[in-house]
């Protein structure tokens, strides 16, 4: 398959090829030049604990024990007045 290089570098991998090799976004490949001239372009598998913090979250931590108490009893001593 062919593929066209941008001004920027970049290159669109055509969609056959990114669904044969697993290939997503956030997907880290790595380019290899081989002594005969040839360019390699190989997958690199992660590790589930490298993933962590990939997707960005727009949740905020969760409460704890004591922030959640704390607001049950505003909540309900506001209610009673």
């Amino acid at each position: 398959m062919e593929a066209v290089v941008t001004s920027k570098g970049q290159v669109t991998i055509p969609i056959l090829i990114r669904t044969q090799a697993k290939i997503s976004p956030g997907s880290k490949l790595d380019f290899q030049i081989e002594s005969d001239g040839t360019l390699k372009v190989s997958l690199i598998n992660q590790e589930v604990s490298q993933l962590k913090g990939m997707v960005k979250s727009k949740r905020r931590k969760p409460a704890s024990l004591k922030e959640m108490k704390k607001a049950i009893h505003d909540a309900s001593k506001k209610a009673m007045s």
